[in-house]
Parts: structure tokens; sequence; C-alpha cells
């Protein structure tokens, strides 16, 4: 949470913290290219009150963190995909296209001091399509399958054998994310200069920031999925076709 200054200009509050783009996007204060005006001036031209502006900037910069020391692997198989459709998932879809709006946007005004802005737009163009198709194939598929699996498992329901097992089984081979994705969080990381935010105007670094923060909140989401979920989902179906076997079926 940032300290609010009415005397600081808009970019200086951006630079500061880029959450605070929202507030003066949703109030039409521009804070583009060095915008020169005070927040306290800002707000006496549009005739909004500073201190409805200040409690709203306090509330768009609050920090909620959560802690790589957080037990993961032991969560139980239905609160991991709540967590994981709630958490990622939703964040996931609702941030994305209002971002390649603000790129692509963007790109049309500024790609000729910064030509890697298209790129840049292309590469979360593709990414949003990669995503969004994983993500309604998990949740559609995937997560209904893990969490029949879990039940069954949970009490006891071992009734599976091999042949249904390799003809029903929508995790047989596969990973839960397309290829793509990686490949493409990987391109976006090497254009962007590891999301640097250096000689960039405030609006460009009001864009880095949240693509990092999109980069960051993929990269656990697809972490939370294929290398926790599906392996515990995957070892519950072992012990159930074993548990099968030795039933003598």
């Amino acid at each position: 949470m940032i300290i609010i200054d009415l005397k600081n200009n808009l970019a200086e509050i951006v630079q500061t913290d880029y959450r605070t783009a929202e507030v003066f996007k949703k109030l039409h204060l521009s804070f583009c290219c060095g915008a020169a005006m005070t927040l306290a001036s800002a707000c006496e031209a549009k005739h909004i009150d500073p201190a409805m502006v200040s409690k709203e900037l306090l509330k768009a910069t609050r920090n909620f963190r959560m802690s790589n020391k957080l037990p993961f692997h032991e969560w139980k198989i239905d609160f991991l995909i709540d967590f994981i459709s709630n958490v990622h998932h939703e964040f996931i879809l609702r941030v994305l296209p209002g971002l390649i709006t603000s790129l692509n946007s963007f790109a049309a005004g500024h790609s000729e001091k910064y030509p890697e802005i298209i790129r840049v737009a292309e590469i979360v163009n593709k990414l949003s399509n990669a995503e969004t198709e994983g993500i309604l194939h998990a949740e559609k598929i995937i997560f209904p399958y893990v969490r029949q699996l879990d039940m069954a498992f949970q009490n006891k329901d071992f009734h599976m054998n091999r042949s249904e097992k390799a003809a029903s089984n929508p995790l047989n081979g596969i990973g839960l994310e397309n290829p793509e994705v990686q490949d493409l969080l990987n391109e976006l990381n090497k254009v962007s200069g590891d999301f640097s935010i250096t000689n960039l105007c405030s609006s460009y670094q009001v864009l880095i920031h949240r693509l990092k923060e999109l980069n960051e909140n993929i990269d656990q989401h697809l972490y939370l999925q294929n290398e926790i979920l599906i392996p515990k989902a995957m070892a519950m179906e072992d012990k159930m076709l074993h548990s099968w076997e030795a039933m003598g079926n």
C-alpha cells in the first residue's frame, strides 16, 4: 500500500505503484507520458473529491500475498481444484481481454517508439487463445473427472480395470495445458526484456507490470495443475487399479 501525497503528479504515483493506473483510468485522469499535473490539481480540474480518490488508490494498492510455503501438496483434491478454478482461472479469464485491448490500443499509437510492442500484443493474443482453450478443457473435462475419481477413492469404490483406464481416462498421456503456453510465456519474457520498465513511459510501465503479474499467475496455475493436481489424480488411479487387481478381478 502506498502513501498518497496530493502534491505528487499522476505519472509519479503510477510509477510508484502501477495498480493506481486503474483508478485514474476509471476517473479519466491522464497519467501517460510524464503527466505533470498534481493529484490535487487533477481532482480540482475534474471536480472530484481528493479524499475519495485517495481512498480508491489505497484500496487498489492493498497487498494480498500468498506464501510459497503453503503446503500445496497436502491440500485435499476438492480444495485444490476450487483454488485453481476460483483464483487462477478466474484471474486469467478476467484479466486477459482487457489486457489485450490495452496492448492493442497502446501499440496503435506507440509502435514507432516501442516497436517490440507489436510482437508483445501478438504473443498475448496467442496466449489468450491457448489459455482459454486449456482452462475450458480443465473445467469441463479434467476437473469433473478428478472430482469423481477422488470421491470413488475416498469411498473405496475400486472398480477400475486396465482396459477401462486406457479407454476412458482423460489424463492418459496428456498435459493439462496446451504445450504452446510455456513457449509463449518464454517468448513474452524475452521480448519484454524480462519485464523491465527502464526508460518506458508510464502507460507502458503499467502494461509491463500487468504482463508480469499475468506471467506469475499462469506460472503458478501451471505448477498447481500439472505438478500437484494431476500427479495426485494419477497416483489415486494407480492405487485403485492395484486394489482391483489384488481383489482378483
